[in-house]
């Protein structure tokens, strides 16, 4: 958006005899700034949603054609809700967040770090071509498991059967869905969770996924007793 009108003016300038005035040059400056600021402010606050569907943004490489881009990645804020105090460093929630996707970032601050407040928050980049991770359960010392929900800030419509990004459940490709699995509780705009999810009930293809990613839970977040 920048560049394109930044381009108009140059070609509109080109083709005139004088050069712009300073008020024009004033004005010019003043117009880029402001988009530039809002083009900057929208890309800090993704993810965008436009009439309900995930919108996703990427940054303008002039050297590949639009059919190069690709939009198979976006990123959300991700709330670790009920995760106990000696888990909550920021190794620890940047691991847990890899569970997700690509772990980029987390509101934590300083190594070792230790928050009495509500939920974690971290920053994940996720394919959107695989279903949405709500959760995992945390193995404990002589304690039962415990689940800990995940919640995902901005997320408007989804699949409540396969948990992907794209379609509603009523135009779901697979035939099996999971029931109960997916819902509106992985919003961050609702206080509502499903607690307790059995991972012995899950249907392929997703049981496999999600026993993937949670096989390895002891080596990512590791007991920070020590800490």
């Amino acid at each position: 958006m920048v560049i394109n009108l930044f381009n108009e003016w140059k070609e509109a300038y080109l083709k005139r005899d004088d050069f712009p005035t300073e008020a024009e040059r004033y004005r010019m400056n003043l117009t880029l700034q402001r988009n530039f600021f809002l083009v900057r402010r929208a890309w800090d606050r993704r993810p965008w949603t436009v009439k309900g569907e995930h919108l996703v943004l990427k940054r303008f490489n002039p050297d590949i054609s639009v059919p190069e881009v690709d939009f198979s990645f976006t990123e959300f804020w991700i709330q670790i809700h009920g995760l106990p105090l000696n888990r909550r460093s920021r190794e620890n929630v940047l691991k847990i967040g890899s569970m997700a996707g690509r772990a980029l970032d987390t509101d934590l601050v300083g190594p070792g770090s230790v928050v009495w407040s509500r939920n974690v928050r971290v920053r994940v980049e996720i394919d959107v071509s695989c279903p949405l991770v709500p959760g995992f359960p945390l193995e404990r010392d002589q304690l039962p498991d415990l689940w800990i929900p995940f919640k995902f800030e901005k997320l408007r419509n989804f699949c409540y059967g396969c948990g992907r990004l794209g379609h509603d459940q009523c135009d779901c490709p697979d035939k099996e869905v999971i029931s109960g699995f997916y819902g509106k509780w992985l919003k961050a705009d609702n206080d509502e969770f499903r607690l307790g999810i059995n991972l012995e009930n899950l249907l392929n293809p997703n049981r496999l996924e999600m026993e993937a990613t949670t096989s390895d839970l002891q080596s990512l977040v590791p007991n920070n007793r020590s800490n």
